[in-house]
């Protein structure tokens, strides 16, 4: 017989802070689906159907990447996935900033925890990525 541990706090409307003996996570999301990733590296996307029990998830772990995958992208290709990413980024960290999001989709873990817990640095961590994610996105 396993022991298991598992804890999650709500810190606001549809935002979850997990806790379980290997790792922390986040949630965000509402009744039609769900994002989640945790200080692993794990991202879980969950979209849910009309139909009760039934729903598509969706798991992506850190070491998901293939070498070929790395070896095959063009430098032009490269560019333009980059700013695209970077546009995406920009739009979640004026909205979800404060949560941290942008941290935990750039690999940052443990600033996002961070940023989850202190509400994006009190604003202060929050306008500052603004501010980068702007001027890297128009310069």
């Amino acid at each position: 017989m396993s022991m298991r541990f598992r804890k999650t706090i709500k810190l606001g409307k549809g935002v979850n802070l997990n806790f379980n003996k290997n790792s922390i996570g986040i949630s965000v999301g509402s009744k039609a689906g769900r994002i989640t990733v945790n200080s692993k590296g794990r991202k879980t996307t969950t979209m849910h159907t009309p139909i009760k029990g039934v729903s598509f998830v969706n798991t992506q772990s850190s070491s998901n990447k293939t070498p070929s995958e790395a070896v095959c992208v063009s430098p032009k290709e490269k560019k333009k996935k980059k700013l695209k990413t970077s546009k995406g980024m920009m739009i979640a960290t004026i909205f979800l900033g404060w949560l941290g999001v942008q941290r935990y989709a750039s690999g940052q873990i443990g600033l996002g925890i961070l940023y989850t817990l202190t509400f994006g640095l009190f604003g202060i961590g929050w306008i500052y990525d603004i501010y980068k994610e702007i001027k890297f996105v128009l310069f």
